[in-house]
């Protein structure tokens, strides 16, 4: 009704964003492919590079790793250019994702230390854990054991400082699929429990933030109802 293209295209971006998390993959596209071209139309250069990479998850959750990869890389050449250095770190991230699971582990390998480097420089704590994670599973996969868990630490460590449960329970999970893999299965199992401990956490975090929506979803929708009637009495 504006004309706010920008807004219009946010719009789209976070509907998309809605329909990705519902596994609507489909709708998702659609939705963050009609974004990009708006965001193209008045040349928002960061946010199209945000919905390139909306886009590239959507083909990676649909095993469409080629397609993944075009528009990762396409955020990625977009972020460069306007020096979006948590942004860069990110696409690497994305890109090194797509290599480890096509199995094109030193792409994949490149790509996680790349992330890592550009997430160090800038101090990017959480996102220096999640490298750490990815190597380790990475190292774990092509069996270099002690670079595993040296990195698997590092990122437990790491994710204890800052107080990240997410990272803390993949650390953990990362750190029990190495012990089992090396046939350390009494490690394995007392770093799962921990998993499941910090996984079940989150879950309850989640389940709570939820009944909260609910119950005031619910007080909103009295109050609408009531100030409907109470409308409708005037007139």
């Amino acid at each position: 009704e504006l004309r706010d293209k920008k807004g219009i295209a946010q719009s789209y971006n976070n509907i998309g964003l809605v329909y990705k998390e519902q596994s609507n993959f489909s709708d998702a596209l659609k939705n963050y492919t009609t974004a990009l071209k708006i965001f193209k139309s008045i040349k928002d250069k960061y946010s199209i590079a945000t919905c390139y990479s909306n886009i590239g998850v959507i083909y990676k959750s649909e095993g469409n790793y080629p397609e993944a990869l075009k528009n990762y890389f396409a955020s990625l050449a977009l972020r460069k250019e306007l020096g979006d250095k948590i942004g860069i770190g990110q696409s690497y991230n994305n890109i090194g994702n797509i290599y480890s699971n096509q199995g094109k582990y030193p792409e994949a390998l490149e790509n996680y230390f790349a992330a890592l480097s550009i997430r160090e420089a800038i101090g990017d704590k959480e996102g220096i854990s999640l490298s750490c994670v990815n190597l380790g599973r990475l190292y774990t996969i092509t069996k270099k054991f002690k670079e595993a868990e040296d990195y698997l630490n590092k990122a437990l460590l790491l994710s204890k400082t800052i107080g990240s449960k997410e990272w803390i329970k993949e650390s953990y999970e990362g750190l029990s699929i190495l012990d089992s893999t090396k046939g350390n299965f009494k490690d394995a199992f007392v770093h799962y429990k921990q998993f499941t401990k910090y996984r079940d956490s989150l879950n309850n975090e989640e389940s709570k933030k939820k009944s909260l929506e609910t119950a005031l979803q619910y007080e909103f929708d009295k109050k609408e109802i009531a100030a409907k009637a109470k409308q409708e009495n005037v007139n």
